[in-house]
């Protein structure tokens, strides 16, 4: 992986910005330092993108980029009625070999995704993708994970919710909605499918693998868990599930306590 951090002199000369720049350089430096990057380029905007044409090319890479991962660059980097059209004061550009994989800023949903951001959770082995979206899901599938997130214990102790309808995705127009993302007792991250009928577990199964799958590639994140929640599970889901290393939970009606079937 190499990173690319651009950056403008104002934001080294003003106060207001010049420590949250210190801080990227010094993630920068200690992830080098410990061998998790394979190369690493802080350099001026100006030096790095000359001309007009070297902006003009590095923008329609961009915006490339947005349209096959479903994020919003329009803003950062210029306008929602001009498009792309001026380089921010600061960004971040994420690559493996010579695919572009990550661009930050970044819009998800409603939020901005800053490159401190995703150097602070890729330090710390921890997911940036965890910013909650507005979904389009039904009222008795909005009611359940309503219930959830008012109590995550139903589901097992210790669980801290870190998003909604997370967005994530890769390259190919891989996109995938998360219905939740909990941080468990011991620090991993849970993504979590939840589904009103039985009938719906099948698919279920097949999105919680996928979303597993784009959710550690996207975050660099080898162990992540997954389940599926229902208020019925029917029994030979287990042996179905417990191979993939997927948990069940039983989301209860009156019942108080965890019900994990793990």
């Amino acid at each position: 992986m190499r990173l690319a951090y651009y950056f403008r002199k104002e934001i080294v000369e003003s106060a207001e910005t010049a420590q949250t720049h210190e801080q990227i350089l010094d993630v920068l430096m200690r992830l080098s330092a410990e061998g998790r990057i394979a190369q690493c380029i802080a350099q001026d905007v100006d030096a790095a993108f000359p001309t007009r044409e070297t902006e003009e090319t590095l923008f329609a890479r961009l915006r490339e980029f947005a349209a096959r991962h479903k994020v919003g660059l329009s803003r950062p980097f210029g306008s929602r009625r001009r498009g792309f059209c001026y380089l921010p004061p600061a960004f971040l550009l994420v690559f493996e070999e010579e695919s572009l994989r990550e661009v930050f800023p970044c819009r998800i949903g409603d939020d901005e995704v800053t490159p401190l951001e995703y150097l602070n959770g890729l330090a710390g082995g921890q997911p940036w993708t965890n910013r909650s979206s507005r979904g389009m899901a039904g009222k008795k599938h909005a009611a359940l994970v309503a219930q959830i997130v008012a109590n995550p214990d139903i589901l097992e102790p210790g669980l801290r919710l870190r998003g909604n309808n997370v967005q994530v995705s890769q390259d190919f127009g891989e996109l995938g909605y998360v219905d939740l993302i909990f941080q468990d007792s011991t620090g991993r991250p849970l993504l979590l499918e939840v589904k009103v009928d039985p009938s719906e577990l099948d698919k279920a199964i097949g999105q919680i693998l996928r979303h597993r799958h784009l959710f550690g590639q996207q975050n660099h994140i080898r162990s992540v868990r997954v389940g599926i929640a229902c208020p019925y599970i029917p029994a030979h889901y287990d042996s179905i599930c417990a191979p993939l290393g997927i948990s069940r939970f039983r989301i209860p009606h009156d019942h108080p306590g965890p019900a994990s079937e793990a």
